[in-house]
Formats: C-alpha cells, structure tokens, sequence
C-alpha cells in the first residue's frame, strides 16, 4: 500500500478564512508544537496530557501567541476557562 501525504487543511482553512481556531493537542512536551501552530495561524492550543484522558479533573495548558495559562480543573470549569480566554483575548 503507497500512501501519499496531503496538504494540510488547517493550513488552507486559515490562510483562506482566517477564523478563530482553538486545537487541542495530546502528548507530553507539546509546547514546541503549540507554538508552530500558533505561528501558522491557530487562535489557541490546548494542551492536553495523557492523564487527563477518561478523567474527570485534568491538568491542561492553553497557549495563545501572547500567553501560556495553565489550567486545573475539571473538563466543565477547563470549557469555561477556554471561553473566557477566547472573549478576553479574542
């Protein structure tokens, strides 16, 4: 089987519309990550770690171009945090 990457459709949906665009990102040591897809143009990333999956309460970073916050709570209180930034920032 030959498989063929294709372009990234982020990348154009940004390039082409340039909306506001919140990713979230699973791994340890993502922010290197983060911060290209900031500079390519995602409003935000949340960073996610592994523990956090399946869980009530987790622990997440959410990045923007001008900041980095992390976030401590549970998947409710992460989605009104993620909203607040988004209004404060946005």
């Amino acid at each position: 089987l030959l498989l063929k990457p294709l372009p990234k459709l982020l990348t154009e949906v940004v390039q082409q519309y340039h909306p506001l665009i919140i990713a979230f990102k699973l791994g340890r040591n993502q922010k290197k990550v983060a911060n290209t897809m900031i500079s390519d143009g995602i409003s935000m990333v949340l960073l996610n770690e592994p523990e956090s999956m399946g869980g009530l309460q987790g622990h997440y970073t959410l990045m923007t171009q001008d900041c980095e916050l992390p976030l401590v709570g549970s998947k409710d209180e992460i989605a009104d945090e993620i909203w607040k930034a988004v209004v404060q920032y946005f």
